[in-house]
């Protein structure tokens, strides 16, 4: 029971009875229920004042939800549209270094194709890299750098083989086209040596087949 019911109460007895305490009594209770009131006033308002509060701490949080959200699809679209434009980019410079090639800058190439396979690293597209690879080591055993063309071309044969990709043999082929012409060079040359250890780690990467078929050529040409 509340201080209002009781003192509403005692008034009600006290105005029947005829009391002349009923009128000092009628403006305690006035005083209270206009304490009360503004009490209840004051409530209120801080309850509306919190909602209020945590409607804009919700609304606050929501709005960094969806930015961190938006910003986060940002950056996974301008990231993709990178990755696109660096592709590309290797694309052309693969063309242009196929263009440089057959024109006879072959330093031109290789520098165009480093160039490419860098952009193709970078972004990670395993995919474009064997046909730099084969294209850069070519050129480098035009150039007679036989220990790096056969790495790069042993790399790209390396990456066909993972996707299982039929134009490993084709890699194939030109590593040992590499290698015998430059058994024959040097066997042309007084003083040069192909050692067998040479030999050995130019074909220890090959498939066995491949690996044999080397060796028959050798004895061919050697005989």
């Amino acid at each position: 029971m509340t201080a209002i019911t009781v003192l509403s109460q005692s008034l009600d007895l006290l105005q029947q009875l005829g009391s002349p305490q009923a009128r000092p009594l009628a403006k305690i209770l006035e005083r209270v229920k206009q304490e009360q009131k503004e009490q209840n006033a004051c409530l209120s308002r801080e309850r509306r004042e919190n909602e209020d509060s945590l409607d804009r701490r919700l609304n606050s949080l929501d709005e960094e939800r969806r930015y961190g959200v938006n910003h986060g699809l940002a950056s996974e679209i301008f990231s993709k549209s990178n990755e696109t434009q660096q592709r590309m980019e290797s694309e052309r410079l693969y063309e242009q270094a196929e263009s440089q090639a057959k024109a006879g800058q072959t330093q031109e190439a290789i520098s165009l194709c480093r160039h490419a396979l860098e952009l193709e690293r970078r972004v990670g597209n395993v995919q474009g890299q064997p046909q730099i690879l084969t294209l850069l080591g070519q050129l480098l055993a035009l150039m007679g750098d036989y220990d790096r063309a056969l790495s790069d071309l042993q790399e790209a044969w390396n990456l066909l083989a993972r996707e299982r990709s039929t134009h490993t043999d084709s890699i194939e082929e030109i590593i040992v086209e590499i290698i015998i012409s430059r058994w024959q060079q040097l066997h042309q040359v007084p003083g040069e040596n192909f050692t067998e250890e040479k030999l050995i780690q130019w074909i220890a990467p090959l498939s066995h087949e491949t690996m044999k078929r080397v060796i028959l050529r050798l004895e061919q040409v050697s005989a």
